[in-house]
């Protein structure tokens, strides 16, 4: 029983370190995505991308049922690839003639779909280290 508690307290203590790392690279993508076209553009394509293999990724194969789970992720994915065609909208000049109930809807959609994209890749990569090193023992 000690050892489970211990268990919990360190996975705690890495998830919250996984999160405020997540949300300082998520504050500092969403200024710079506002202040520089070159990287709205870039990330934007990262994002296309990344939306694509989600999707990919969850897709049931052929005569499989999508899951509950699946389709939640799918949807996810939906808003990434969205997001991604926004950040080519989001170009500092264009932003000027916006008002605010059009930016904050798509500052906070790009925001969760961020957060998202990187808690997704974060734990699909560790799973996959995970199946890996217990394959290899």
């Amino acid at each position: 029983m000690p050892s489970d508690r211990l268990d919990y307290a360190l996975s705690s203590v890495v998830g919250m370190c996984f999160g405020a790392f997540i949300s300082l690279i998520v504050d500092a993508a969403l200024f710079e995505v506002g202040q520089s076209p070159y990287f709205a553009m870039l990330f934007g394509l990262c994002l296309i991308v990344i939306g694509g293999l989600i999707i990919w990724r969850v897709a049931p194969e052929p005569g499989e049922r999508m899951t509950r789970w699946r389709f939640l992720v799918f949807v996810f994915s939906t808003l990434i690839l969205s997001s991604g065609i926004c950040c080519f909208l989001l170009n500092k000049d264009w932003l000027v003639g916006l008002s605010p109930a059009i930016k904050l809807p798509m500052y906070t959609i790009l925001g969760t779909s961020l957060c998202f994209a990187l808690t997704f890749s974060i734990v699909d990569l560790i799973n996959q280290r995970n199946l890996c090193c217990n394959n290899a023992m």
